[in-house]
């Protein structure tokens, strides 16, 4: 006869197994997402970030995150239910384990990337609440304070560490150069913008009204998704014929779907030199313009707002559109 003892679940333990259940829930949700080739549950660009560091990509990491926490779960699933030790054992290895990889994991994107992950953020407190838990089960302080000690340690030892990654050059990033017919060779405009952004679009708009072609104009898209680079190609497909290439990007960016066209080699990673400029210089929103005035200064302008001004100041932006502001709702 076998000695092991099964015993029913009480509310105590169904509630140590909760915090690993959701987030292996949330976590499978977000790779069957991914699998269908639909946006997960992060889409905000410090998510897009973070992920272009990830050794084997981003759904590598979501998918053994959802791994763990199944794994977890079903640890504490027979340790409550045949309450051995060696279950226990293994469960609270498995959980410091995973809060050391978390804290190097944050502390890498906090202090070197100085990126801000949502569903990464969303995972760390999923664990913390699996420590909680279990401590408060087990009636053990020492077990909350040894995982926490643990994490911490994890995000210092990321913290103190200096990343310094080869910041490409500005005249290195164009995606989208637009030199026009009669331009001056001063001053040279460098536009950052996302086929996703509204105050882009507008900016956009403000130009495309006005006389674009008198000036150089370096465009460069921060979108790096799949279909975004379909859109992108359909751009530089008509960036040598088009008369306003700016009314051009708004036209493609207001398509629904665009047809399937070939990817220009090279594309995707010209698009991550892009965005290493762009995030190497500390650089967080767009629309962005820098603007080199002569060979020795360099004017560098935020927000739809504060750009549009410089640029009416300075004779770019003559004519502009007054876009109505969005009503708020009760």
């Amino acid at each position: 006869m076998s000695n092991i003892s099964v015993q029913k679940f009480s509310m105590k333990q169904l509630l140590v197994q909760l915090p690993p259940a959701l987030a292996a829930l949330v976590l499978s949700v977000d790779t069957w997402l991914k699998h269908s080739q639909k946006p997960g549950l992060c889409t905000s660009q410090s998510c897009q970030i973070v992920s272009e560091y990830v050794r084997f990509g981003d759904t590598f990491l979501i998918v053994l995150g959802a791994s763990f926490f199944w794994l977890l779960w079903l640890l504490l699933f027979f340790a409550c239910r045949y309450d051995k030790k060696w279950l226990w054992g293994a469960s609270l290895t498995l959980l410091l384990g995973s809060l050391a990889f978390d804290g190097g994991l944050l502390g890498f994107q906090f202090m070197a990337l100085k990126e801000r992950c949502a569903l990464c953020i969303g995972v760390g407190l999923a664990l913390f609440f699996c420590l909680v838990f279990f401590a408060w089960f087990r009636r053990s302080l020492t077990i909350a304070v040894l995982g926490f000690a643990v994490w911490v340690g994890g995000f210092t030892a990321n913290s103190v560490l200096k990343f310094s990654p080869k910041t490409p050059q500005l005249s290195d990033v164009t995606i989208l150069s637009w030199p026009g017919k009669d331009t001056r060779d001063w001053p040279k405009f460098y536009l950052f913008f996302s086929l996703h952004c509204d105050h882009c679009s507008k900016l956009m708009a403000n130009l495309a009204i006005n006389n674009p072609t008198a000036f150089k104009w370096h465009l460069n898209p921060l979108d790096a998704k799949p279909s975004d680079l379909q859109r992108i190609a359909h751009i530089l497909a008509a960036e040598k014929e088009t008369k306003n290439l700016f009314l051009e990007i708004l036209r493609i960016e207001s398509l629904e779907q665009v047809d399937p066209i070939s990817v220009p080699e090279g594309l995707e990673e010209k698009i991550k030199n892009v965005r290493d400029y762009f995030r190497g210089h500390g650089y967080k929103g767009v629309p962005l313009l820098i603007i080199d005035e002569n060979p020795g200064k360099r004017v560098v302008l935020s927000g739809e707002r504060y750009i549009l001004n410089y640029l009416k100041k300075k004779g770019v932006v003559v004519t502009s559109i007054v876009f109505p502001r969005k009503e708020l709702s009760d």
